[in-house]
């Protein structure tokens, strides 16, 4: 397999990116000035401590569970009425014919399909 070569003359024309991206002017990035603190402490109030107050929440108190009765349970759940068990097939697995004490003697699909070539 051959494999391309650089012509020996240099490429003086221009690429096809070279002329469709061409650099963009764009704005200078300019920091913003920082006003210099004045000497005396701030007396108002900021927008953020005007806007977000604290909230009063609310209390929370967990679910009473019911006592258990001292009783025992005489009665019939819904699960218990509802699901009742089925009765179903019992699986039991195909017999397999038992293996002769002869050897095979005729010719499998596999051998007979799949001949060498």
């Amino acid at each position: 397999m051959k494999v391309a070569a650089a012509p020996g003359v240099p490429f003086e024309g221009e690429s096809s990116y070279h002329a469709d991206y061409t650099a963009k002017k764009g704005e200078t990035f300019l920091p913003m000035k920082v006003a210099a603190a004045a000497g005396v402490p701030f007396e108002g109030e900021s927008s953020y401590h005007a806007d977000y107050t604290a909230k009063k929440g609310e209390w929370f108190s967990p679910m009473k569970v019911a006592a258990a009765p001292g009783v025992p349970f005489e009665g019939e759940s819904s699960y218990h009425a509802d699901y009742t068990a089925k009765r179903g097939e019992a699986y039991s697995p195909m017999k397999v014919a038992a293996a002769p004490g002869v050897p095979f003697e005729g010719e499998s699909s596999y051998h007979a399909d799949y001949t060498a070539k």
